[in-house]
């Protein structure tokens, strides 16, 4: 990403400093990348690459939870719910189950994903990105990679033990995130896959009044706007404190009644760990 809200102070600091002839601070726009080029050559990326597809090579995982068919001429679609819970619920259920919100939210993507395909080996996607480590305080832009967590759910026995699990696995992919695990290999960016993405403290109402000018850029990887995406994003408009779950499927052949059914059981999932309710774990 070349630049997030949090890149603006730096980036303003630096127009500021030459502007007043003032000695400039380490370049900022490449500061990451020669961190994370340093990694590399030093086979952390080799390393984390060998975890990453031992841990999750040899296993035919179930990825998306649909199948486009070519009879279909629907594209899914796009759906928002409002929450029923607010922040206060969410402290409450995190220090309840002593996992993250976004680890929950993870669980409930694959706890649905075995419901609705029957498959018992399921992997959805997360994304990370460097701006909550310390090197990443004053830069320009951050890096963003994409993670698994991949479920035999044949060997999980309550919502407890999936949450276990896919806290686990986030801390070992945070842990092993030099290597991106879609970027060659098991997968590529040339299939679909359903992701996580958790945006807490962005007001989406409020994102309306930007007006962003769109450039075109060369993109490799075309397929990926095929992919699930599964966001909650803060809205404050009412001063509720509450948060709307996005889900949005645009891939030809997908039903948008299966879309519908699957984005239910995933926020009512979500809705059930923070307040506590019995989830099914049987199929």
């Amino acid at each position: 990403l070349l630049a997030d809200g949090l890149s603006l102070r730096p980036f303003l600091e630096s127009i500021v400093d030459a502007y007043h002839g003032r000695e400039l601070k380490r370049d900022r726009f490449l500061a990451l990348l020669s961190m994370e080029e340093k990694r590399m050559s030093s086979g952390q990326y080799e390393a984390d690459r060998t975890y990453l597809l031992n841990r999750y090579g040899g296993y035919d995982w179930r990825i998306m939870p649909f199948e486009a068919s070519p009879l279909c001429d629907e594209r899914g679609g796009e759906f928002s719910h409002r929450l029923r819970f607010n922040e206060v619920h969410i402290q409450r259920a995190v220090e309840r189950l002593s996992v993250s919100f976004s680890v929950m939210h993870i669980a409930s993507i694959i706890l649905a994903m075995y419901h609705y395909t029957g498959s018992k080996d399921v992997m959805a996607f997360w994304t990370f990105h460097n701006r909550q480590t310390k090197e990443a305080e004053n830069a320009v832009g951050m890096f963003i990679k994409t993670l698994p967590v991949g479920c035999h759910m044949d060997a999980i026995g309550s919502v407890r033990e999936l949450l276990i699990s896919v806290k686990e696995q986030v801390l070992s992919g945070i842990a092993h995130s030099m290597y991106s695990y879609l970027v060659e290999d098991v997968f590529s960016r040339g299939r679909v896959w359903i992701e996580s993405n958790i945006q807490l403290h962005m007001n989406d109402s409020k994102m309306n009044v930007f007006k962003p000018r769109y450039v075109e850029l060369h993109n490799a990887y075309p397929e990926t706007a095929d992919n699930v995406m599964l966001a909650v994003i803060s809205d404050s408009s009412e001063k509720d404190g509450a948060f709307d779950h996005k889900f949005s499927c645009r891939k030809k052949g997908i039903r948008t009644a299966q879309a519908e059914k699957m984005h239910r059981e995933i926020y009512e999932n979500l809705e059930a760990m923070v307040f506590d309710r019995q989830i099914k774990m049987s199929q």
